[in-house]
């Protein structure tokens, strides 16, 4: 895909930008879904966010090219004060969209993006095994995760880093990891057996792979199709 593309190969093509820029406004339609749909945002509403998020991303290339091209001095200031309006461009938008309590839900809904991924994977998963997880359970999922993240409960982004541990029963070794103990014991009123199965039987640290994904939702089918013989 073209995100995987080498930062320098896309810098200087300008049709790789916007083949790049097409797909990443797609993934952003995607990852603010449920989000947009939640606060019940019009199609020009959400393209006006998706616009503005897009040309910010956009600015932020050309200035990153020009800081690198240029004498890494004089420009300095100029890339400066051009980064700090492309972003007061960029949230005056989203504040005309949203309102403040739109913005806020936004700014929350960031912060938990990492999760929401994670449980958009296992929900991939959770289909293949037949036993699908509706909206309001990944929503109840996401929000177990982001709960248990100490990024997260201190107003940061739920980190990446909180995925590493190989163990998801290790004890906590950082300030950044996801008390997956913790975890489990929140979702249990939330899963169906089945699902939860799934999920306390995927290594959640290595983000569900695909493989991973397909091995354990066919260990389940099968499970579910021994007992209904």
């Amino acid at each position: 895909m073209l995100r995987q593309l080498a930062p320098d190969r896309l810098k200087n093509d300008p049709e790789l930008q916007v083949l790049r820029f097409k797909e990443r406004r797609e993934e952003m339609a995607r990852s603010y879904g449920p989000l947009f749909t939640g606060l019940k945002l019009t199609r020009a509403e959400k393209d006006r966010l998706l616009d503005a998020s897009i040309a910010f991303e956009t600015t932020e290339l050309d200035l990153r090219a020009i800081g690198e091209n240029g004498d890494g001095i004089s420009n300095a200031a100029t890339i400066a004060n051009l980064k700090t309006k492309a972003k007061a461009e960029l949230q005056a938008a989203e504040l005309a969209v949203l309102g403040p309590d739109g913005l806020q839900e936004l700014k929350n809904y960031d912060r938990s993006l990492p999760a929401r991924d994670l449980v958009a994977k296992f929900a991939g998963g959770a289909a293949l095994a037949g036993i699908a997880v509706t909206p309001e359970q990944a929503s109840a999922l996401t929000q177990a995760i982001a709960d248990t993240s100490p990024a997260y409960q201190a107003g940061k982004k739920v980190e990446g880093d909180a995925f590493k541990s190989s163990d998801r029963t290790l004890a906590l070794v950082s300030s950044n990891l996801i008390d997956w103990k913790a975890v489990d014991s929140r979702v249990r009123g939330i899963l169906s057996p089945e699902q939860m199965k799934l999920f306390v039987g995927t290594d959640l640290t290595m983000r569900w792979t695909q493989a991973q994904l397909s091995a354990q939702a066919a260990l389940v089918a099968e499970s579910q199709r021994g007992r209904e013989n």
